[in-house]
Protein backbone atom coordinates (compact mmCIF):
# COMPACT_ATOMS: atom_id res chain seq x y z
CA UNK A 1 0.00 0.00 0.00
CA UNK A 2 1.69 3.15 -0.92
CA UNK A 3 3.03 5.52 1.83
CA UNK A 4 0.28 8.52 1.07
CA UNK A 5 -2.27 6.69 1.40
CA UNK A 6 -1.55 4.83 4.62
CA UNK A 7 -0.95 8.73 5.77
CA UNK A 8 -4.27 10.04 4.24
CA UNK A 9 -5.86 7.01 6.21
CA UNK A 10 -4.93 7.30 9.64
CA UNK A 11 -5.13 11.35 9.65
CA UNK A 12 -9.03 10.49 8.24
CA UNK A 13 -9.61 8.36 10.84
CA UNK A 14 -7.49 9.54 13.50
CA UNK A 15 -7.77 12.89 14.05
CA UNK A 16 -11.84 12.32 14.45
CA UNK A 17 -11.04 9.98 16.63
CA UNK A 18 -8.47 11.86 18.57
CA UNK A 19 -10.82 15.10 18.77
CA UNK A 20 -13.58 12.42 20.28
CA UNK A 21 -10.88 11.21 23.17
CA UNK A 22 -9.97 14.49 23.72
CA UNK A 23 -14.16 15.80 24.50
CA UNK A 24 -14.40 12.64 26.60
CA UNK A 25 -10.98 13.03 28.55
CA UNK A 26 -12.50 16.82 29.29
CA UNK A 27 -15.67 15.73 30.08
CA UNK A 28 -14.40 12.67 32.88
CA UNK A 29 -11.89 15.16 34.40
CA UNK A 30 -13.33 18.56 34.57
CA UNK A 31 -15.64 19.35 37.01
CA UNK A 32 -18.41 21.13 35.62
CA UNK A 33 -19.39 22.80 38.52
CA UNK A 34 -16.28 24.74 38.67
CA UNK A 35 -18.11 26.97 35.70
CA UNK A 36 -20.73 28.10 37.48
CA UNK A 37 -19.39 31.51 38.54
CA UNK A 38 -18.72 32.10 35.18
CA UNK A 39 -22.24 31.07 33.30
CA UNK A 40 -23.48 33.64 36.15
CA UNK A 41 -21.29 36.63 35.53
CA UNK A 42 -21.82 35.68 31.52
CA UNK A 43 -25.82 35.92 32.10
CA UNK A 44 -25.12 39.39 34.18
CA UNK A 45 -22.92 41.01 31.20
CA UNK A 46 -24.48 39.58 28.41
CA UNK A 47 -28.18 39.21 28.88
CA UNK A 48 -28.47 41.46 32.21
CA UNK A 49 -30.23 38.86 33.86
CA UNK A 50 -29.44 37.29 37.60
CA UNK A 51 -29.12 33.53 37.63
CA UNK A 52 -28.36 31.22 40.16
CA UNK A 53 -27.61 27.86 39.43
CA UNK A 54 -28.76 26.10 43.18
CA UNK A 55 -28.24 22.49 41.37
CA UNK A 56 -25.55 20.81 40.04
CA UNK A 57 -23.92 20.96 36.57
CA UNK A 58 -22.83 17.50 34.88
CA UNK A 59 -21.51 17.32 31.26
CA UNK A 60 -23.51 15.17 28.62
CA UNK A 61 -20.68 13.06 25.95
CA UNK A 62 -24.20 12.67 23.47
CA UNK A 63 -25.62 15.20 22.63
CA UNK A 64 -22.54 17.25 23.52
CA UNK A 65 -23.40 19.66 25.68
CA UNK A 66 -24.17 20.06 29.87
CA UNK A 67 -27.07 19.49 32.19
CA UNK A 68 -28.13 23.01 34.76
CA UNK A 69 -30.17 21.87 37.44
CA UNK A 70 -32.36 23.72 39.72
CA UNK A 71 -32.07 27.66 38.42
CA UNK A 72 -34.00 30.26 39.62
CA UNK A 73 -34.05 33.57 37.40
CA UNK A 74 -34.30 37.24 38.77
CA UNK A 75 -34.36 41.07 36.94
CA UNK A 76 -32.16 43.49 37.60
CA UNK A 77 -34.14 44.54 40.16
CA UNK A 78 -33.25 40.87 41.98
CA UNK A 79 -36.86 40.41 41.96
CA UNK A 80 -38.10 36.54 41.29
CA UNK A 81 -39.08 36.27 37.47
CA UNK A 82 -38.55 32.33 36.95
CA UNK A 83 -37.57 28.82 38.12
CA UNK A 84 -36.41 26.40 35.42
CA UNK A 85 -35.52 22.69 37.13
CA UNK A 86 -33.25 21.58 34.19
CA UNK A 87 -31.91 22.85 31.35
CA UNK A 88 -29.35 20.90 28.70
CA UNK A 89 -27.69 23.19 26.55
CA UNK A 90 -26.11 21.08 23.12
CA UNK A 91 -22.93 22.61 22.03
CA UNK A 92 -23.06 22.29 17.84
CA UNK A 93 -19.40 20.33 17.45
CA UNK A 94 -18.69 22.13 14.25
CA UNK A 95 -18.49 25.11 15.78
CA UNK A 96 -16.72 23.76 18.63
CA UNK A 97 -13.66 22.76 16.33
CA UNK A 98 -13.66 25.97 14.71
CA UNK A 99 -12.37 27.26 18.26
CA UNK A 100 -15.87 29.11 18.47
CA UNK A 101 -18.12 27.34 20.56
CA UNK A 102 -22.03 28.13 20.27
CA UNK A 103 -25.35 26.49 21.76
CA UNK A 104 -27.12 24.14 19.39
CA UNK A 105 -30.24 23.12 20.93
CA UNK A 106 -31.83 24.50 24.08
CA UNK A 107 -33.95 21.83 26.23
CA UNK A 108 -35.66 23.47 29.10
CA UNK A 109 -37.93 20.96 31.82
CA UNK A 110 -39.99 22.51 34.05
CA UNK A 111 -39.58 25.85 33.21
CA UNK A 112 -42.42 28.05 35.80
CA UNK A 113 -43.10 31.72 35.30
CA UNK A 114 -43.09 33.64 38.52
CA UNK A 115 -45.91 35.93 38.99
CA UNK A 116 -44.86 38.95 39.78
CA UNK A 117 -47.34 41.74 41.08
CA UNK A 118 -47.08 45.30 41.59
Amino acid sequence: MNKFLKFSLLLVIGLPLLAVLGIALFIQFQDANRFKPTIEQQAIEQAGINLSIDGSLTWSLYPLGIDINDMQISDQHGQAFASIKRILAQVDLFSLLKGSPSVHTLLLDKANNIRIEC
